[in-house]
């Protein structure tokens, strides 16, 4: 019996190690570097290299936009399935191609600076053009320089306002950037966000007058601090996986400083304004474009981003019963969206 006991305990400790390894794969196979893109502003820009490529063919690369309070830790899925390591995402299918992946923390977000103060969660921003400059800097001074003089496939990616500011980086920077992107990636962009339960007119004055009476960095209304002791999956609208929902909860709760909770008016007002331009802008004909559309999308309106593709040509795969995170959604709701994930 105390034999049978040892052995148990002995199990029990492999497993429990067994399960830190797999935990901790994402940082294993991953090189984080620190970008200066201000002079007291540096992002957290990582670097994860495929498992394995291609000979004689061109090296594929991802650049990833994450969504507003989404950061590196948070698409762990996404990032070892191209990468090719060891996890295939929710739905337990492995990509056909792998790549390069890089994946930038925006301003204040996750480990990069730019927090209105230490710890503190307000999702904050003045201006969309802030983060453009710093995707910018990072790809002209961090990503293209790591693949000079090779043959290379640039591929940008990015998830809702991650969606939105690769559009954005297209139509400003196309002429100016150091690399070439073969295509855009769009993970339910952010074309127009959903203001429930306020209509969209008040939502836009609310932040406009917020902003011009000096509150552009107090909580929008209905928004604040993310309290993970609160957080219900029975009320939760992102996806439809409990397991990536106790997953991403676990992780946030380990690392608390890296979580950003509710926009403030500032960044309400400042993405109203960057509608603006993206929608009046021409995209750049040179890049193949897919949008990966959710149907039961209760954070970006999934109407104004069909009528973006439609205007613009854009290839669309369409999940009408997938909510937003269709990077964390069950195949049951999207059932083709890792195959559909194109980088041929």
């Amino acid at each position: 019996m105390i034999l049978f006991s040892r052995y148990s305990f002995l199990f029990c400790n492999l497993l429990f190690v067994f399960q830190m390894v797999r935990a901790d794969l994402l940082h294993d196979v991953s090189i984080p570097h620190d970008v200066k893109v201000a002079p007291d502003i540096t992002l957290r820009v990582t670097h994860t290299k495929a498992k394995n490529t291609t000979q004689n063919a061109p090296k594929k690369v991802v650049i990833f936009l994450p969504g507003r309070a989404s950061f590196f830790q948070k698409n762990k899925g996404l990032i070892l399935g191209i990468t090719g390591h060891d996890y295939t995402g929710t739905q337990n299918v492995k990509l056909a191609r792998q790549a390069d992946f890089w994946c930038i923390d925006m301003r204040g977000h996750g480990a990069s600076l730019g927090r209105l103060s230490p710890n503190n969660q307000r999702g904050h921003i003045d201006s969309f053009e802030t983060y453009l400059t710093d995707i910018h800097k990072v790809i002209t001074d961090t990503i293209a320089p790591a693949y000079d003089g090779q043959d290379v496939e640039f591929y940008i990616m990015g998830a809702s306002m991650g969606g939105h500011l690769a559009v954005r980086y297209l139509q400003d920077y196309a002429s100016k950037t150091p690399v070439r992107f073969k295509r855009a990636l769009l993970i339910v962009p952010m074309i127009r966000f959903t203001t429930a339960p306020w209509p969209r007119f008040m939502a836009k004055s609310f932040s406009k007058a917020a902003t011009f009476l000096s509150f552009s960095k107090n909580y929008a209304a209905g928004y604040g601090d993310l309290d993970l002791s609160k957080s219900d999956f029975t009320r939760f609208k992102g996806h439809h996986s409990r397991e990536a929902f106790d997953d991403t909860n676990e992780m946030m709760a380990q690392n608390p400083g890296l979580i950003t909770g509710g926009p403030t008016y500032g960044w309400v007002s400042a993405a109203f304004d960057s509608e603006t331009p993206l929608c009046q802008k021409p995209l750049p004909k040179a890049v193949d474009y897919v949008a990966y559309v959710a149907g039961n999308d209760s954070a970006v309106d999934s109407n104004s981003t069909l009528a973006f593709c439609k205007q613009h040509n854009i290839r669309v795969k369409f999940y009408p019963q997938s909510r937003h995170n269709i990077l964390k959604e069950t195949k049951e709701y999207a059932p083709t969206f890792w195959q559909d994930l194109d980088l041929s």
